[in-house]
């Protein structure tokens, strides 16, 4: 890309109306009250029993050749090393074309302001999304079905501004927004209520997981940040979680990961608490490979990866390499 940091990209002046804003603000704290059945209602909502089901398409694209598959970056602003790490993958142009309407999928799970490291930096979200406009994306969409209320984890957590302020939108979740989707190779998710609506006409999709230390799974990273896309009985997946993570992996095939390490939640997750959970890494990765991107986010987080099960399940099915070096990691200091 080489090239400035304001360069063609969109003013950072736009901002929601005030009667927007407003609206939004009183939203969310009406919304708290009844977060818990509110979270329910949206997670266990039914779909038509007589809709069809659809397949997601393949979102990726060719990595660029004698590029690496995953890259990261640290000692920078977020958009600084966005953009060292997209340059070195072939550029951000290599994926995103004009006229591509854009899904960023960040974990927006919680209504958890950024320090507490349970949310992804909303710096990075804007960021992202100033990028692939830049590059002439007509649409770019934030989107999440979070546990909590999706208005007040939108706004607190900040991304939802920062989306906006940058040019993107955000899509909430609600009833008619689900569709099944079926993926007939995984074995638990062979077929699921979505959050689908968004997704109708999408050309690209880039998930932006946080980096962070989950009790369940041990980490929550790329492949499961999609978990946040489901709706249903998903508490059900904890089951068998290891399994549904890789099943997760199948099931949603992006266009790029971007894993924000800038702040590391390394312990009591998924939901921290704490500032003193959190350790501030400055590192932004971006890859093609979702198993070398979590292999390394793994690391971070302080995971044994030879134990996570569904590190070993998806690069059993294909998905990628847990082998940094085989993925031609890069580390660049700003």
């Amino acid at each position: 890309m080489g090239r400035s940091d304001q360069t063609n990209l969109p003013s950072q002046d736009v901002r929601c109306s005030r009667r927007e804003f407003l609206w939004r603000v009183g939203s969310a704290g009406t919304a708290a009250a009844v977060a818990g059945g509110l979270g329910y209602t949206l997670h266990n909502r039914p779909t038509t029993a007589d809709q069809v089901p659809v397949r997601l398409p393949d979102f990726r694209v060719e990595p660029a050749a004698g590029r690496p598959q995953i890259v990261a970056s640290q000692g920078g602003s977020p958009l600084q090393m966005l953009q060292r790490c997209l340059e070195e993958l072939g550029g951000l142009g290599h994926f995103i074309k004009p006229g591509d309407k854009v899904i960023l999928k960040p974990n927006v799970g919680f209504a958890s302001p950024p320090e507490f490291g349970a949310t992804t930096n909303p710096e990075v979200v804007g960021a992202m999304a100033r990028l692939c406009l830049a590059e002439g994306a007509t649409e770019v969409w934030v989107l999440d079905n979070p546990i909590h209320d999706p208005v007040r984890c939108m706004t607190v957590s900040g991304v939802a501004a920062a989306a906006e302020a940058n040019g993107a939108r955000v899509a909430y979740p609600r009833s008619g927004a689900f569709r099944e989707v079926e993926e007939p190779e995984n074995t638990v998710l062979k077929r699921w209520s979505f959050f689908y609506e968004p997704f109708e006409g999408a050309a690209k999709v880039i998930g932006i997981p946080v980096a962070k230390h989950h009790s369940a799974a041990g980490v929550t990273l790329g492949m499961k940040n999609w978990y946040g896309l489901l709706g249903g009985r998903r508490n059900r997946l904890h089951q068998d979680i290891h399994t549904s993570v890789a099943d997760l992996g199948t099931l949603v095939r992006p266009t790029l990961i971007i894993l924000d390490a800038t702040r590391v939640l390394f312990r009591n997750g998924p939901t921290g608490g704490s500032p003193s959970d959190v350790r501030h890494d400055g590192i932004i990765a971006a890859a093609t490979d979702p198993v070398a991107l979590d292999t390394y986010g793994a690391g971070l987080v302080g995971a044994d990866t030879s134990t996570l099960g569904f590190l070993i399940e998806a690069e059993r099915r294909g998905l990628g390499t847990g082998n940094l070096m085989d993925a031609g990691f890069r580390m660049i200091r700003l």
